[in-house]
C-alpha cells in the first residue's frame, strides 16, 4: 500500500513536470497509455534494470573475446647512468712464447652511455582453455537473459502499479461526480430504510 501511495505521488509530480515540458493545455486528460509511458520513462528501477541488462550483454561480448588470440608487444628501454669501463694491463691473460703477452699493451674497454631498446612480441592462442572459456560465455549469456527477464519483470510491475493507481483515481473521480449529481439529501433518503 505504501508503494502505491509513493507511486501515486510520483505519478502526480511526474504529470506536473511532464505537462510543463510538453505544454499540454490545463484541461487535458492524462490517458493510461501516456501515464504508463511516462512512468516507464522516468522510473529509476526500470532504468537501473536496463543498465544492468546492457552490462550483462557487454560482459558476454567480453567473455567471447577470450577465445581469440592475444597479441602482446613489449618495449623495454634502458640507459646507463654511468659509463662502464674495464682496464686490462699488459699480459693479464698470460704470456705465451709464440704470441707474447696477451694483451700486448694496456687495454681499456669502455661502454658509452646510450639508450638500449629491446622489443618483444608475443602471440598466444588459448587451446586447452577453450572449453572453459565456452562455459564462461554461456554463463554470461544466461546472466544476460536473467537481466533481460528482470527488466521485463520491473517494467510489468511499473505498468501494474500505474494501472492500479490510474483506475483508483478514475474510480474516485467517478464516485465524486456521482455524488455531485446525486444530492446528499436524496442520497440519504434513497439509502435509509422506509
Amino acid at each position: 500500500m505504501f508503494r502505491l501511495a509513493i507511486l501515486g505521488g510520483l505519478l502526480a509530480i511526474a504529470t506536473v513536470t511532464w505537462s510543463q515540458e510538453a505544454a499540454i493545455p490545463a484541461g487535458a486528460v492524462l490517458t493510461l497509455e501516456q501515464a504508463v509511458a511516462l512512468a516507464l520513462q522516468n522510473n529509476r528501477q526500470v532504468q537501473n534494470a536496463t543498465l544492468e541488462a546492457g552490462k550483462k550483454t557487454d560482459q558476454a561480448a567480453a567473455a567471447r573475446t577470450y577465445r581469440l588470440p592475444a597479441f602482446n608487444v613489449y618495449f623495454l628501454e634502458s640507459y646507463l647512468l654511468t659509463p662502464v669501463e674495464f682496464t686490462f694491463p699488459q699480459g693479464s691473460f698470460g704470456t705465451f712464447p709464440s704470441t707474447g703477452p696477451i694483451p700486448s699493451k694496456d687495454t681499456t674497454i669502455r661502454t658509452e652511455r646510450h639508450p638500449t631498446t629491446l622489443v618483444a612480441a608475443q602471440v598466444t592462442q588459448p587451446l586447452s582453455q577453450l572449453y572453459r572459456i565456452g562455459l564462461n560465455v554461456q554463463l554470461q549469456e544466461v546472466g544476460g537473459a536473467v537481466a533481460q527477464e528482470e527488466l521485463r519483470l520491473q517494467r510489468q510491475a511499473v505498468v501494474h502499479d500505474v494501472k492500479q493507481v490510474y483506475y483508483g483515481i478514475l474510480q474516485t473521480l467517478s464516485s465524486i461526480s456521482a455524488r455531485s449529481i446525486f444530492p446528499t439529501s436524496a442520497w440519504r433518503s434513497a439509502t435509509s430504510p422506509q
